[in-house]
């Protein structure tokens, strides 16, 4: 069970990453503009820690693909706000369940059935976003970005073995 999880977790974040790269890249130089609260910087500037802009130095995306992309992420964030959004409520309706004096395993059971089934619904939206996005790219693009994926996947292996708690 803790392995299924972690694997689970890993695909997830791994689908979040490269969505989330591909939604940054486009944005161009505001990018660095970033701020949290409080003008406290939230962790993007000039291509620190920000995967697209590391993937379109070794990808080299034109402005027509960069722009091609960028209509594939608004359109799928739209799709998947609703998603995202029964998906909280479920949440708190669990955090409720859990903290609330009214108790019914029924009831989380339902809830967990409920948010599992939202989680498959966003995970097959971030896939299909994954794959129109690479389609943009040309077959060299697509190459290099596996290579560059491979190799993340060896690090963050080999990461998972240096810490893994038996």
């Amino acid at each position: 069970m803790k392995y299924r999880n972690l694997i689970l977790t890993t695909l997830l974040a791994g689908s979040l990453a490269t969505v989330g790269f591909v939604s940054i890249s486009h944005a161009g130089p505001q990018c660095g503009d970033r701020h949290g609260m409080h003008g406290q910087h939230t962790g993007y500037v000039e291509g620190h820690r920000d995967p697209l802009q590391r993937l379109m130095r070794h990808v080299d995306l034109t402005d027509a693909q960069q722009s091609e992309i960028k209509a594939i992420l608004d359109t799928s964030r739209t799709d998947t706000k609703n998603l995202s959004q029964q998906l909280r409520d479920s949440r708190k309706a669990m955090y409720n369940l859990v903290t609330g004096t009214n108790y019914n395993p029924e009831r989380v059971r339902d809830l967990a059935d409920e948010q599992a089934k939202l989680n498959a619904e966003l995970t097959v939206a971030r896939i299909d976003t994954m794959h129109r996005t690479l389609q943009v790219l040309t077959p060299e693009q697509q190459a290099e970005f596996a290579k560059l994926r491979e190799q993340r996947m060896t690090r963050k292996k080999a990461w998972l073995e240096d810490h893994k708690s038996d």
